[in-house]
């Protein structure tokens, strides 16, 4: 029988769905280093042949501030990360 939407059940599913997403992101932040980023900023900002037009505007524009914090506190932020999508997998998952 069909009780009808459940938003509860929707935003359990979307948590859960996201951990494995969460943990992946959480374990890159972690092995990746701020030289390899510098140098994959460098190379979309290229200037292709004679034309004046950029391949891919630099990843970020404006927001420095937030950026280099992040950069800083890298390993905790991937931290934070892994153990967030574990506990939203222990908690949401079906026993």
């Amino acid at each position: 029988m069909e009780e009808g939407f459940d938003f509860f059940y929707l935003i359990r599913t979307v948590l859960l769905v996201m951990s494995p997403i969460m943990l992946l992101m959480g374990m890159i932040i972690l092995l990746a280093a701020a030289d390899k980023y510098n140098k994959l900023e460098e190379a979309l900002g290229k200037e292709i042949g004679g034309i004046r037009k950029r391949i891919v505007p630099k990843l970020e524009n404006n927001v420095y501030t937030l950026h280099s914090w992040m950069l800083k506190r890298k390993i905790a932020i991937g931290l934070i990360c892994i153990i967030c999508s574990l506990a939203f997998f222990m908690a949401l998952r079906k026993s």
